[in-house]
């Protein structure tokens, strides 16, 4: 039987997998997770059948990073169902719910008067949990994600009644009252999970996953190295951030790096030019590329990226820029208070915008994104931030030693960032460790760092609330140092240029970066794939 060709492989595993999310609505199902596992593990499997000695090289890694990537969505899975159990075991009524979700979907025919009765099992249960059984949730990060799954529950009971009730009449007829307490035990219940909101803003909630775990993540993730030698690198970078910034601040008469990071803090457009300033500096950081013939940039890229404003809300969690083919701005609006206001516009001041917008735009995550939906897109299915955030921020290590910031302030406002990227490998692996909490972590980035208070715990609110992998704050930095170490490699040994290695890089889609320095060296990988590479 002929072999299915490596990219259609991976095309199908992903066209799967979002069958199988589309069919379960609830992630924190008995039922979901059982499934999922199947899948995995059929496709694990079927994988191992395949002969990898008959395939090119380019197919053959595919074929690593697609066994791979099964494994690491099992480890992932089993972790989380681990963490789903506290939820099943400590809310009264969620597996009578979750199995009359379960029988629709499963195309069982409904017994009015038995689903009736669950409905009322439901409503008693919700309705009479114990003051404790709040109080377990209260202040975790459990009890958030207890929280947003209740409230799916209600959404997905909604729909399981209106599929019957507009042409089941035995249905109203039995189920519209239970129904209806039901759902107002439900909203009861719901309403008693919610996280208290701190003064200050947004609780910061966030669970370690202990070292373990995290090594795990790193081997998944092709990364050679401990949890403990990723921090020694970054406290590395710091150092070398603090005594450049410390040489550039007295270069313009300040003793302490710190003072001169206040000051550039103070140099930001007035309330309503920030778009103007980015737009500007977009246009700089293109002229650049150009000129020093960098990067190959289609003129499509150039032409179609957009801009728009974050809210204040969205500013809680990411208080700078974000990007890709459209741009979110950072800034104070109307409904932040006056010293939010302030804040927002130190924090997004004119030397630190200028990294921001290269990092979001070109040759940043607009054109990655650009090239990632054009070339070799099958490959997406291997994201990993050590490609995503490491592309943007090798360029910001390029575009320091190149010259790129020429005026003083601009050298600060770079080296902020650096030492920021080095500040987050250092904070978001200790916590992990359980070696510091959230206020540390908030401490590090205003008193080391020098971030305005609200940024600092916006970021850490980013960082640690489970919307990003626990490796993504690492994953800048060291993916950056990865990629600047196999530019070296391929520029000053393999002979490429360095616009040939940033455009064969950007080409190649996603995945981690010791296999692509293994696909564009012509180096041999291991199957099962292990990490290896010193960087």
């Amino acid at each position: 039987m002929k072999q299915t060709p490596i990219p259609d492989l991976i095309q199908e595993y992903s066209a799967d997998q979002g069958s199988l999310d589309r069919l379960f609505g609830m992630e924190e199902s008995a039922e979901r997770f059982d499934r999922f596992r199947r899948h995995y593990e059929n496709w694990s499997q079927r994988l191992s059948r395949i002969d990898d000695a008959k395939l090119n090289h380019a197919d053959r890694i595919d074929l690593l990073l697609l066994e791979n990537l099964a494994t690491k969505d099992l480890v992932r899975l089993k972790r989380k169902r681990k963490r789903f159990e506290t939820i099943e075991l400590n809310i009264p009524f969620w597996s009578e719910a979750t199995n009359l979700i379960q029988d629709l979907r499963q195309h069982k025919s409904v017994d009015p008067k038995a689903a009736s009765l669950a409905l009322s099992n439901i409503a008693k249960l919700a309705g009479t949990a114990s003051k404790s059984d709040h109080e377990f949730w209260k202040g975790k990060a459990n009890g958030e994600r207890a929280f947003q799954e209740v409230i799916k529950l209600g959404s997905l009971l909604e729909q399981w009644h209106d599929f019957y009730c507009e042409f089941d009449p035995e249905f109203r007829w039995w189920v519209e009252k239970p129904y209806r307490q039901a759902t107002d035990a439900l909203e009861k219940f719901q309403k008693s999970l919610k996280p208290e909101e701190p003064e200050d803003g947004l609780p910061i909630l966030g669970t370690p996953i202990g070292r373990k775990a995290l090594i795990e993540e790193l081997e998944l993730e092709m990364i050679a190295y401990t949890p403990e030698e990723l921090i020694a690198k970054g406290e590395k970078e710091f150092s070398w951030c603090e005594k450049q910034l410390s040489k550039v601040a007295k270069e313009i008469g300040f003793s302490d790096y710190r003072q001169a990071i206040e000051k550039i803090k103070e140099d930001h457009v007035k309330p309503g030019e920030q778009p103007n300033l980015v737009r500007d500096l977009a246009l700089e950081s293109i002229d650049y590329l150009k000129v020093n013939d960098l990067i190959t940039i289609p003129p499509l890229a150039e032409e179609t990226w957009r801009m728009g404003m974050l809210d204040a809300v969205a500013q809680k969690i990411s208080p700078f820029f974000l990007g890709g083919e459209r741009i979110l701005i950072s800034f104070p609006t109307d409904s932040m208070t006056h010293e939010e206001k302030l804040m927002s516009l130190r924090g997004n001041n004119r030397h630190f915008a200028k990294t921001t917008v290269q990092h979001e735009l070109i040759p940043g995550h607009h054109i990655q994104q650009f090239m990632n939906a054009r070339h070799k897109t099958y490959r997406k299915a291997f994201r990993t931030p050590f490609w995503i955030e490491g592309w943007t921020l090798y360029w910001e290590l390029l575009l320091w030693d190149l010259g790129f910031t020429e005026s003083h302030e601009d050298k600060i406002g770079m080296l902020f960032w650096r030492l920021h990227r080095a500040a987050r490998v250092i904070f978001s692996l200790k916590y992990h460790l359980s070696e510091i909490s959230a206020d540390e972590c908030i401490r590090i980035l205003v008193e080391d760092v020098c971030h305005e208070p609200e940024n600092a715990k916006s970021e850490v609110r980013r960082s640690l609330s489970g919307a990003y992998s626990e490796l993504y704050q690492a994953a800048y930095l060291i993916g950056g140092l990865q990629v600047r170490a196999l530019a070296k490699e391929l520029t000053s040994e393999g002979g490429l240029s360095k616009k040939q290695f940033h455009d064969q890089m950007i080409r190649e889609n996603q995945m981690p970066i010791e296999c692509l320095r293994s696909l564009l060296g012509n180096h041999k990988l291991a199957r099962p794939l292990m990490p290896t590479w010193k960087f």
